[in-house]
């Protein structure tokens, strides 16, 4: 899961990393599907994701299988946090290359470097790897940016964004109009320290007893539809009455 170079190997080899402090989750308050989720350290799942790196995992299950589940998940948070840091160590000399040859070009004044992900990501929060669930944990997205014209070094703002907003602005930095049926908003006032009005688009609601909407799925190839039943409109009827529609063509 965790891909590094070479050199980096033996990076924190001899550091215990401190554990997240819900890393032994009871999972008491939480619903059914995380307490029957697998993606959770020290399970076989953590373990399948090391085989890579020249198998240099490949005695993990030997080292801690016997060992009581306490002790195995402290092992295999060790072993699975290790591999992610010494992947972060290798992205972070990359990305150092990219802005030093900015910064050695003469370009760096004049483009924008964004540092972002699809996601966040769990990393034994609640016991877990991966992503999958709501919490605050995984749900927030790390982005960074610089551009010296507009963006102050250091300065940070805690307005909620979204990644539907990047494309514009993108689009609003290099000077091109930004189609109206975009759902984002430049993010440039706020670079600049600026508070714009959060205005908030609406739509009328169809006239009708029910409503179609489509949630997308990770693939363009599928989409989860979902009928919904307006409220009251059956006496006992069931809210919600969910199918998975797998068309020929990409929707």
């Amino acid at each position: 899961m965790w891909e590094y170079v070479q050199k980096h190997a033996h990076l924190y080899e001899d550091v215990d990393i401190p554990e997240p402090a819900n890393l032994f989750d009871d999972y008491r308050n939480r619903g059914e599907a995380i307490k029957r989720a697998t993606q959770k350290i020290g399970m076989e799942e953590t373990l399948f994701l090391h085989n890579t790196q020249g198998n240099q995992f490949s005695d993990v299950r030997a080292k801690i299988g016997k060992l009581d589940p306490v002790e195995r998940k402290r092992k295999a948070y060790q072993y699975f946090i290790k591999a992610y840091l010494r992947c972060v160590a290798s992205l972070d000399e990359n990305v150092g290359r990219v802005l030093n040859y900015l910064d050695e070009s003469g370009l760096a004044g004049n483009t924008i470097v964004i540092y972002t992900s699809d996601q966040g990501v769990f990393l034994g929060e609640h016991g877990l790897f991966d992503k999958r669930f709501m919490y605050e944990e995984s749900i927030r997205m790390p982005f960074l940016v610089r551009y010296p014209k507009d963006i102050k070094a250091g300065s940070v703002n805690n307005d909620i964004i979204l990644n539907i907003d990047f494309a514009e602005t993108l689009l609003d930095y290099a000077g091109l109009s930004i189609p109206k049926d975009m759902q984002g908003r430049s993010l440039k006032p706020l670079f600049r320290g600026e508070n714009p009005i959060n205005r908030v688009r609406t739509r009328k609601r169809p006239r009708t007893r029910r409503r179609l909407f489509m949630a997308g799925a990770d693939s363009f190839i599928y989409k989860t539809v979902f009928l919904v039943k307006e409220a009251g409109s059956g006496s006992g009827a069931a809210p919600y009455f969910p199918s998975i529609v797998f068309p020929s063509t990409p929707i």
